[in-house]
């Protein structure tokens, strides 16, 4: 287990505080039953310890109830009556299995090491040099000719050439792509970009060292292609980022080197892929892992995880305590309202867990960053899981020089959920309190792709709540000038043509730079979202030298597949009423319903594509909003 004492380090207070904060996060991590979550505790311990020690106290963190107003979410398809009901009142009552880009279900069911029984995961291909697009750039004269002969040598005392350099473009998207195709045409080069004193850019090839590191392919199968494992994250109560950053540490690698698919809710259980480089699957499993952390189903792969490489995720969600109030008897209310939710589908916001749970919301902090307000982004990290009374800025921990010196030197002894805020108080704490740039370009670049994408949800959602409720035809109807997406083509409705298509073909688009905006209001509501901001949609990007964020498409609706429910009547409140895949591996096996049961709950399994929320599916199907349900 993860888990320090007083003892193992010298600190002041502050730092102390934290080390009680990590054996209090060990403790309910370790107890499903514990219904309220780990920053709960921290908010009764700091109180507790209010009136003893005001000067250098830490501010209490909290969980900030958000409303779905918000966030832009406000609007229903179907008027029918729902029902109550209690979402995730045990962490246990929502099960998340990824879905691979192939439709097979992530599952955690071999915990071994038996490389016999090791495999390539299908899912997932090493692009080729064909499948890489170069955009506008073009290799100098002569310079792919000099990294063949480079490539082509069986040894390295065969080389006669040392480097290749040549110009390489300012973008950093396109330096990356270059690096990619060198990648993959060129297996026995490595490339890296290189700035001189007058700052130019070139990129650097050359021989891949037979020095470099290669234990972590020791005793692999060479029949296999072996460059990265993919193995099975199974978590409870735990953040994928956080989560993953933890593993690096504990066998000594940079978060970087691990790559996933998506992120999953923290309050539940949930199974994901993680693939990961420059590691051994015997590093893996002697790693010492977070508390409700376990990895298993090893396999290896050609190519990395990447976010979108996955076609969605399995649902198994339990709601407790449910009750209808009018409408005919519970299951007449409940056929009526899960037909519905089958035939007609939902809303596809982005659901609350997008926006974060803490006090500031992260579109907040991306609207920030897009606005290049850099000294106001880092405020809002920094105060984000402080309770709003407190104005927590960067200012606040420099009040008492002996609070930054503390956290960053006992860093590794306090709990994840300090990553990001860590980060930034290391930097600022080395280079000094104005250089919030350099603070935040030490964030993972997922982390602050999130930020950046949060922002542009809101938008979203904020929209398409708009054309639901203020459109004078039926919220349902597909109107002329919305776009539909269909085999990856984009096409605007007109006069003629908007009979042919129902509402399920909408899409609204996510503002940016390479995409094309519908011929109605909703595109004059997005520019007055974004102007109201003082922002451009066609220039959203964190730093002038990136490319804009190109945006995407997303539709409207969202249905459920392979939907099924059935009715529960159980009498223990703390009566487990789904089976996790660790329950499955130690031969639990479910309990049956209680006929004369006094309590009763609905069991909903369902599949949705990526980027769908389950939460406003359920949503959808009650008629009660998500943050309700989850309290």
């Amino acid at each position: 287990m993860y888990s320090i004492t007083e003892n193992d380090v010298e600190c002041s207070a502050p730092a102390k505080k934290l080390l009680k904060l990590s054996e209090d996060f060990n403790t309910v991590a370790e107890n499903e039953q514990c219904k309220a979550d780990v920053v709960d505790i921290t908010t009764e311990y700091f109180a507790e310890e209010e009136d003893k020690d005001n000067d250098n106290d830490l501010p209490n963190i909290s969980v900030y109830k958000r409303q779905e107003i918000d966030v832009g979410i406000s609007e229903f398809i179907s008027p029918d009556c729902g029902f109550t009901g209690i979402l995730k009142e045990r962490i246990s009552d929502f099960i998340v299995n990824e879905i691979d880009s192939l439709g097979k279900v992530v599952e955690l069911t071999d915990l071994s090491l038996s490389v016999g029984s090791m495999e390539t995961d299908l899912s997932l291909k090493a692009p080729s040099e064909s499948d890489i697009n170069l955009g506008e750039f073009v290799f100098p004269e002569n310079i792919e000719a000099d990294i063949e002969k480079l490539n082509c040598c069986v040894k390295e005392d065969e080389v006669t050439i040392g480097k290749v350099a040549f110009s390489a473009p300012t973008d950093k998207d396109a330096r990356g792509k270059i690096h990619e195709y060198i990648r993959a045409k060129y297996p026995r080069c490595e490339s890296t970009t290189m700035t001189d004193s007058e700052g130019r850019t070139t990129i650097s090839v050359e021989r891949k060292s037979s020095t470099s590191r290669k234990h972590w392919r020791t005793k692999r199968p060479q029949s296999l292609d072996t460059k990265y494992i993919i193995f099975h994250l199974y978590k409870f109560n735990h953040n994928t980022q956080e989560c993953v950053s933890r593993i690096a540490r504990a066998i000594h690698l940079r978060p970087k080197s691990f790559g996933f698919a998506g992120t999953k809710d923290k309050r539940g259980i949930t199974v994901q892929r993680v693939s990961v480089h420059h590691s051994s699957m015997k590093q893996l499993q002697n790693a010492k892992l977070p508390p409700g952390v376990v990895i298993g189903n090893y396999s290896f792969s050609p190519c990395q995880l990447n976010l979108g490489d996955l076609w969605g995720n399995r649902f198994r969600v339990i709601l407790r305590n449910c009750s209808v109030s009018d409408g005919g008897t519970f299951h007449e209310v409940v056929e009526r309202c899960c037909d519905s939710l089958g035939t007609r589908g939902f809303i596809n916001y982005f659901g609350m867990q997008r926006f974060g749970c803490y006090a500031t919301a992260t579109h907040c902090v991306g609207r920030a960053l897009l606005q290049r307000d850099w000294n106001a982004a880092v405020d809002l990290i920094l105060k984000s899981k402080f309770e709003s009374r407190v104005e927590i800025t960067k200012d606040y921990w420099w009040k008492d020089d002996v609070i930054v010196k503390d956290i960053v030197e006992n860093r590794p002894q306090c709990v994840s959920f300090f990553d990001v805020e860590f980060n930034i108080l290391k930097h600022l704490a080395k280079h000094g309190g104005s250089n919030a740039l350099g603070a935040l370009e030490t964030l993972p670049r997922n982390q602050l792709l999130l930020y950046l994408h949060s922002y542009q949800a809101f938008i979203w959602n904020s929209v398409v709540s708009q054309r639901l409720r203020l459109t004078e035809r039926p919220a349902t109807a597909v109107l002329v000038g919305d776009l539909i997406r269909k085999d990856n083509t984009v096409v605007c409705v007109t006069e003629e043509n908007y009979s042919q298509y129902s509402i399920e073909d909408v899409v609204i688009p996510l503002p940016g730079s390479e995409v094309k905006y519908p011929a109605n209001d909703c595109f004059k509501w997005m520019l007055d979202y974004i102007n109201r901001d003082s922002l451009d949609v066609n220039s959203l990007k964190f730093r002038n030298c990136d490319k804009p964020l190109p945006g995407s498409y997303r539709h409207i609706i969202s249905k459920p597949k392979d939907f099924t429910w059935d009715i529960i009547k159980y009498s223990d409140p703390k009566l487990p009423l789904l089976l996790s895949d660790t329950d499955v591996i130690e031969g639990k096996v479910l309990p049956a319903s209680i006929p004369d049961g006094n309590l009763t709950a609905l069991r909903l399994e369902f599949s949705l594509s990526s980027s769908s929320y389950a939460t406003m599916a359920i949503r959808e199907l009650t008629k009660v909003d998500s943050v309700t349900l989850c309290t």
